[in-house]
């Protein structure tokens, strides 16, 4: 039986799991070496290597081992193991208990903020096992139980035709709120960084790409980008990492300065793309909510600068505002706040002090 194709844009009755086909299973991978022989690198380049060969087969076992145990029981053990994880991973644990505590202040009592971070540990977990999931859409969406809120949002600035940039965030199992985009008729060319190690990164775009999306590295291509845009398509991005190698700025969030980049909204100022918000929400093991708001665009003055900081700090508003409603659903142990204005500066001293050695 064929596939009918869903109206464009459309999102309505797409959660019918005949509707949905199942994409292949990931390529097959080429374990390497825990080692390389090569005398041109270094003891710490091969230690990395060595290290990165050693996660990318764990990550592999334990995908293996989520499928044999099935959808339903592989993410009651990720749960498991996100609340043992608490326990022993103590960098994650300080660094998560830390943003709270200078984020929410006095608002939390310590056995509040505690509570929040074990959440966000089991959360991570049982999203990571959704995304190996998503290779094997049927059985994933048999057990998801996924709602819709704000789709007409979406429909109604895609209509427009000039485009639209999502904004998303390290929310709720962010992985599947895409995903399930391009699967439902919405398909996106979605930013991501590039990963250390090339064949984790293969592994994940096959995933990504298997349910329709269309991956585009951060900082390589932004003509990709652009051309998105242009034909009125959908251009997802994460925002809420420091991202210190990408052009931003400073504006407040939970109180401190955060660098945010400024792309997207560069981008939407000049196409006239439409930006919305939109978060995964998790509300049980398998219960979902997707959440858009209402479409606003990058005012146009004669103040670029000026148009840019508005839409910067509108964003960062909006995120810190979801964030406070709903703390246990943000990844907080992300070093957010990692980039000062004072490290900024001496970059910026070290560069121009670089060039002028170099003009000499």
């Amino acid at each position: 039986m064929t596939d009918p194709s869903p109206r464009p844009h459309s999102w309505r009755g797409c959660f019918r799991v005949e509707k949905i086909l199942e994409p292949p299973l990931p390529p097959d991978v080429e374990f390497p070496r825990f080692w390389s022989r090569s005398p041109l690198l270094s003891k710490r380049s091969r230690g990395r290597q060595t290290y990165r060969a050693l996660m990318f087969r764990a990550v592999y076992i334990i995908g293996r081992i989520t499928f044999s145990l099935g959808i339903e029981r592989a993410a009651r053990f990720a749960r498991f193991i996100g609340r043992v994880g608490y326990y022993f991973l103590r960098a994650a644990r300080e660094s998560a208990l830390e943003n709270l505590r200078l984020s929410l202040g006095d608002q939390l009592t310590e056995q509040e903020r505690k509570r929040i971070v074990k959440e966000v540990f089991s959360g991570f977990t049982i999203s990571a096992v959704e995304t190996m999931w998503m290779s094997r859409w049927k059985e994933l969406f048999s057990w998801l139980e996924i709602e819709v809120e704000g789709v007409e949002h979406m429909e109604n600035a895609l209509d427009q035709g000039h485009g639209v940039i999502g904004l998303c965030a390290h929310f709720g199992s962010w992985e599947v709120f895409a995903s399930a985009s391009a699967k439902m008729g919405m398909p996106a060319n979605v930013v991501a960084r590039q990963q250390k190690d090339p064949r984790l990164e293969k592994w994940i775009d096959s995933i990504r790409t298997n349910s329709g999306l269309k991956m585009i590295t951060r900082g390589k291509n932004p003509v990709q980008m652009l051309r998105c845009l242009l034909r009125g398509g959908l251009l997802a991005l994460l925002t809420d990492l420091d991202t210190r190698s990408a052009e931003g700025i400073f504006v407040d969030f939970f109180g401190r300065p955060a660098y945010t980049p400024i792309c997207p909204f560069l981008l939407a100022r000049r196409t006239g793309a439409r930006i919305i918000h939109g978060l995964c929400y998790r509300e049980g093991i398998n219960r979902l909510v997707f959440r858009f708001s209402e479409s606003w665009e990058v005012p146009r003055t004669e103040d670029e600068e000026a148009d840019i900081r508005w839409a910067v700090e509108r964003a960062s508003k909006y995120l810190e505002d979801r964030i406070r409603e709903c703390p246990e659903q943000w990844a907080w142990f992300h070093k957010r706040w990692k980039t000062t204005p004072e490290k900024i500066r001496s970059r910026s001293t070290l560069l121009s002090d670089s060039d002028e050695d170099s003009q000499d």
